[in-house]
């Protein structure tokens, strides 16, 4: 999943906290509760060689970082983000587990394999093979959809 929708779940799911240790569990916890959506980057490098993988992916990893940063902005620039501190504190959490996995990947660090494997293992709780990547951003696309309307329409 990206990023942008990590994050942005975090938000959403954290609005009313007070407490940044609690908002970092939280958000840490999201990100793998969000992850169990069906969202198609399970077998999307699979054609790459292991270091065309890891540089696809910085690639990725970049350009949806990019993203995030101008939709905080947005989201700033709307005051959606009322709590500065916590959002942020949330969002780090959210993302952090996609970095401990890119982190694996480069080093092979045997400490983060388990981490690794119970991150890959969450993909496949609500599906048992890998869904087509037009379905999986189609379910994310939708996904994020509610987040934002959850944030701007307030239900």
């Amino acid at each position: 999943m990206f990023l942008t929708v990590h994050a942005t779940a975090a938000i959403v799911i954290t609005q009313g906290i007070q407490n940044p240790i609690i908002a970092f569990i939280i958000g840490f916890i999201s990100h793998y509760f969000t992850d169990i959506i069906p969202h198609g980057d399970e077998q999307m490098f699979d054609k790459y060689n292991e270091k065309q993988k890891i540089a696809v992916l910085a690639v990725m990893a970049m350009v949806d970082f990019v993203v995030l940063f101008f939709w905080l902005n947005f989201l700033l620039w709307q005051n959606k983000l009322p709590n500065l501190e916590i959002n942020l504190v949330a969002i780090l959490a959210s993302t952090l587990p996609d970095f401990i996995n890119g982190i694996y990947l480069i080093t092979k660090a045997k400490f983060l394999k388990p981490m690794f494997d119970f991150h890959f293992w969450v993909h496949f709780v609500l599906q048992k093979k890998p869904v087509a990547v037009w379905l999986g951003l189609s379910c994310q696309t939708l996904f994020f959809a509610g987040l934002i309307a959850i944030l701007f329409l307030k239900f």
